[in-house]
């Protein structure tokens, strides 16, 4: 898959438009075959609690920026957003997410330089988490 691209134009802020559309439904879907393929139908890799796991680490991390708007709080945390890329290789090396889904998160997280990148990458990690639910409903 394609790196992943926030931006259609950085400086004014535009996201590109097929991000939190087409871009997260594809990785979703790439995630989701990457699993079956892996391990065939009983997949224990990329289950959606796992997934959830790394979803609720941006999630935490967005809550302790919250009400923070000095970019000093955000470069105190980007060493720990950027440890997720260790979070990600270690749940590999486990099994408990594939290789496609730690693509995903690398890829997300190389990109994540100032607040805003963070803002894009929660709401693309928002949107993937939709579609890969759509796609890995409880009963699967």
């Amino acid at each position: 898959m394609a790196e992943i691209s926030f931006w259609k134009d950085r400086g004014k802020g535009i996201l590109d438009p097929t991000l939190l559309d087409k871009q997260a439904e594809n990785w979703a879907q790439s995630v989701f075959d990457d699993a079956k393929r892996s391990k065939g139908a009983d997949a224990e890799n990329n289950k959606p609690t796992q997934l959830r796991r790394f979803y609720d680490e941006v999630l935490r991390f967005d809550s302790l920026l919250k009400g923070n708007e000095a970019e000093s709080a955000f470069e105190k945390h980007l060493p720990y957003i950027k440890m997720m890329n260790a979070k990600v290789s270690y749940a590999k090396a486990r099994e408990h997410v594939s290789e496609k889904f730690a693509q995903m998160i690398k890829s997300c997280v190389r990109n994540v330089e100032t607040r805003s990148d963070f803002e894009a990458f929660k709401s693309f990690f928002e949107a993937f988490m939709g579609y890969y639910r759509y796609l890995h409903p409880k009963n699967n």
